[in-house]
Order: structure tokens, then C-alpha cells, then sequence
């Protein structure tokens, strides 16, 4: 299997926050966020630090020479998003920790623990056919066919496109574990083998995760 691209790597950090050297103004902060992460477009407008809702979005900024798409600040926590690997977030979100605790004594707190999601979209290219494991889908294949036969005068050459995994939302309502997403690269023609993957992992997970299923299919 090869990583052909990293399409997005997305973490939401949330947690609660101390505030030891009483609230700060809610605009400086912004501006040494927008500063020190060399953002280019900042909010239009800053809502109300304390509304339940309130959040503000920052775009195409800058840490450790990768581009950050966008970083999302809201009352508890914080949505970062950009293509690359998440370690690369996740080292971003630790030093926005750092700094607003050294500049602004804004501590992240303890109790209750801190939390990470993670959501991983990569593409990949497959080294072999996985199709050919998957053959109990022949039948559906060749029933769609001829139903496309029926209709539209012409047999659809089927093939399998892809898959999605999940828990029962109902459940899990408190926390949703993660979800995987496998499906063929729109616009690449089905021979190239290019599988467009989505899921709530890290990335270095999510590719582990799609290595050790090639290899189940391939075997």
C-alpha cells in the first residue's frame, strides 16, 4: 500500500479552563493567537466570550512550516484542521496550551480529563485487487446489471466501491467511538486501485488500520 495524499487531518480539542490570572480581554488574546500562528484571515467579528455558542475562526496560518487551514476557538477548546499528519496538531494544540498559560495564565485543567477527536482523510493506492476477495458481492453486481439492462437498455459493469463502519449511534450517545470510511477516489478510473479513506483515528493510525486490512484481503 502506498499514502498517495494526506487530505485533511482534523483534531477538536475540548476541555475546561482555569483562568489564574483572572479572564483576560478576549481581544488580545485573538491578536496573539492571529500573531504567533501568522494567520492571514482573521475573524470578522468576535462574539460574546461567554455566549454558550459563541466561537471565532481563523484561516491559512502557519506552524512548523505546514499550512494551518483553519483553527476554531470556542469556550471550551479548540478545532484545528489542516493536510497533514495529526501528530503535527497535536504538537500545535500543545503549544497554544503552552503560550496562553505562560502569557495569559490561562491554565487547561484536569478535572474532568481533557479530550482529543481525531478524523483522518487520506488517499492510498492499493497493491493488489481487493475485489477479488470480496466476491460475495458477485451476485448483487450481476442483479444490478441487468436491472441497468432493464432500464436503460445497457448492462452497468459493477464493482465494489467502497464500505462504511460504525457503532450504534443510539447506543453510544454520551461518546461515539470512531468511524471508518473506505470508498474508490472519485475521478480516478477504478483500475488505478486510488481508495479515498476517512476516519476518526490519528493519522499514523488510520494508515496502520488500512495496512492490516489490505493485507487480510490480499492474503
Amino acid at each position: 500500500m502506498e499514502l498517495i495524499n494526506i487530505e485533511q487531518a482534523k483534531i477538536t480539542a475540548l476541555g475546561n479552563y482555569r483562568f489564574t490570572h483572572g479572564n483576560p480581554f478576549f481581544l488580545d488574546l485573538l491578536s496573539a493567537l492571529a500573531t504567533r500562528y501568522q494567520f492571514q484571515y482573521l475573524p470578522d467579528r468576535s462574539p460574546d466570550p461567554l455566549g454558550e455558542a459563541g466561537a471565532v475562526h481563523f484561516r491559512v496560518g502557519r506552524w512548523m512550516d505546514i499550512q494551518v487551514d483553519q483553527l476554531s476557538v470556542y469556550n471550551d477548546g479548540y478545532i484545528v484542521s489542516a493536510k497533514c499528519n495529526s501528530r503535527i496538531l497535536d504538537a500545535l494544540i500543545d503549544d497554544i496550551h503552552d503560550f496562553i498559560e505562560s502569557d495569559f495564565g490561562i491554565l487547561l485543567a484536569q478535572q474532568p480529563p481533557p479530550v482529543r477527536l481525531y478524523e483522518s482523510q487520506v488517499v492510498i493506492q492499493m497493491d493488489g485487487d481487493i475485489e477479488k476477495a470480496l466476491n460475495l458481492f458477485n451476485e448483487l453486481f450481476k442483479d444490478m446489471s441487468d436491472y441497468s439492462r432493464t432500464y436503460l437498455g445497457v448492462p452497468g459493469e459493477y464493482h465494489f466501491a467502497g464500505f462504511h463502519v460504525s457503532t450504534d449511534i443510539v447506543a453510544h450517545v454520551a461518546k461515539k467511538p470512531p468511524v471508518f470510511m473506505l470508498a474508490r477516489r472519485d475521478g480516478v478510473d477504478f483500475s488505478a486501485n486510488y481508495w479515498w479513506g476517512n476516519a476518526g483515528l490519528r493519522t499514523d493510525d488510520h494508515i496502520a488500520v488500512l495496512e492490516r486490512l489490505e493485507k487480510r484481503l490480499l492474503a
